[in-house]
């Protein structure tokens, strides 16, 4: 399958957690997103865990003024932290994520 491989080359520690890899698989789907686009906003919802493949995304906050704060980059075989906590805990995002470079989901 496309997808076992796209996720095993790029997340190898996957390979090693194969009933792991086995309910990814279940609800992976691949998604390009263009540079500049906003992939999760403050304030959303979660649903979704972004296993980036390709380029990269900036990861923002916001201060008490909406002045944005840098956190911190993702880069291709990498997801977002803050993304995680969040989607687990079932919250509302407080991060921004910018695509910086042509990303594959």
């Amino acid at each position: 399958m496309i997808l076992r491989k796209v996720l095993t080359e790029n997340f190898p520690m996957l390979a090693a957690e194969q009933d792991l890899m086995e309910e990814i698989l279940k609800v992976v789907f691949i998604h390009e997103v263009e540079e500049g686009e906003l992939l999760i906003d403050i304030g959303e919802t979660i649903e979704n865990m972004p296993l980036l493949v390709e380029g990269s995304m900036k990861i923002v906050r916001e201060d008490e003024e909406g002045h944005e704060i840098f956190l911190y980059y993702v880069s291709a075989g990498n997801t977002c932290a803050a993304s995680i906590t969040s989607g687990f805990g079932g919250q509302k995002s407080n991060i921004r994520a910018i695509v910086e470079e042509k990303a594959t989901f």
